[in-house]
């Protein structure tokens, strides 16, 4: 269906909301010689020169997942090419972008993620209020760590930033321990809401002394409602800057994480606690590092504690347990007292 608006101020009023959410992909399915010479670092969306993307809200930059790369090295380095030359110019043409999605988990993701990290960092974004970064990894199974200019673009935007999420390995190999966490800069976002950390590479020991002032999650001033980990191993005392959000969190879903030190019944004994909370998620492979997968008799027993807290603290009339996988149907985080194993 084809509109067209004649009406001039009727047209400049409709083009906000038409033209809210723009999308980038940076490969296509069936690649052909003519739109492979389009791709070349000269050659700019039209839609980008025109006045329409002041108007953007959201942008998702996307490559699809090649088994083999059409054309080879060629259609490779034009991704590169595009990468450099026209995601810095998208940039200067989004005065009111919002929100931010880069999804990029092919193999040769931190050759095209340094060069748009690099640009994010020197952008102009007064009003980026969400920013998501998928990475390789977290569907190929590696471990990889992120660009450094990863954490050098979050640490220009971390302090206007409402909501983040980072997914980008998979810690699923015995030398995933000896990365260390590669975002430091998370202790800047004094305004996060929530926050997605997943697959990010792992830290087994506990900080040092001279590391008191470094925090892994966001400031404990930050007014956070929703906290999500996956796929990581980390110690207790990391584990423990969840309590800094004791009195706004209302949302907590931890997927896959071994613990290298404490417990988790002291760790669900502190939830018990937080007076917002309302929905736990919690995944059953979360264990202890270097045992079976899994949670002990007393890790259980806490757990079955915390979901009677939390039903005497919300109501029986707002509980129910989530026995499928799925997630139920929330209001913001909702309004259920659930602990969901899946």
């Amino acid at each position: 269906m084809r509109l067209r608006l004649v009406n001039i101020p009727f047209n400049r009023s409709a083009s906000r909301i038409l033209f809210r959410h723009a999308i980038v992909t940076f490969s296509y399915p069936r690649e052909d010689e003519q739109t492979l010479e389009k791709r070349r670092l000269g050659h700019q969306k039209s839609f980008f020169q025109s006045d329409l993307s002041l108007y953007v809200r959201e942008l998702t930059v996307y490559c699809i997942v090649f088994d083999e790369l059409p054309y080879g090295d060629r259609l490779y380095e034009l991704f590169k090419e595009s990468a450099h030359g026209n995601f810095p110019y998208y940039l200067q043409r989004l005065p009111s972008l919002q929100s931010l999605t880069i999804n990029y988990p092919c193999h040769n993701a931190n050759d095209m993620l340094d060069p748009m990290f690099q640009s994010l960092r020197d952008a102009q974004l007064p009003n980026l209020s969400v920013l998501q970064l998928k990475g390789q990894g977290y569907l190929s199974h590696t471990v990889v760590r992120p660009p450094v200019s990863m954490d050098q673009a979050l640490k220009r935007f971390l302090s206007q930033l409402r909501h983040l999420s980072i997914e980008f390995g998979y810690p699923y190999t015995e030398y995933s321990t000896h990365y260390g966490f590669p975002v430091d800069s998370l202790h800047l976002g004094g305004g996060l809401r929530s926050v997605t950390l997943t697959g990010l590479p792992s830290v087994v020991n506990p900080p040092s002394p001279t590391q008191d002032s470094m925090h892994y999650l966001p400031h404990r001033c930050a007014n956070m409602d929703g906290i999500s980990l996956a796929y990581m191993t980390i110690p207790y005392e990391v584990l423990a800057e969840i309590y800094d959000h004791r009195d706004s969190l209302v949302y907590l879903r931890l997927q896959d994480i071994s613990l290298s030190t404490g417990t988790w019944e002291e760790f669900y004994r502190e939830l018990a606690q937080f007076p917002m909370l309302a929905c736990i998620l919690i995944s059953p492979s979360c264990g202890y590092l270097g045992t079976p997968k899994g949670m002990s008799v007393s890790d259980i027993a806490a757990l079955d504690y915390v979901r009677n807290k939390l039903q005497d603290n919300h109501g029986t009339h707002a509980w129910r347990k989530v026995t499928r996988r799925g997630m139920s149907s929330f209001s913001r985080y909702g309004v259920y007292c659930d602990i969901w194993l899946w």
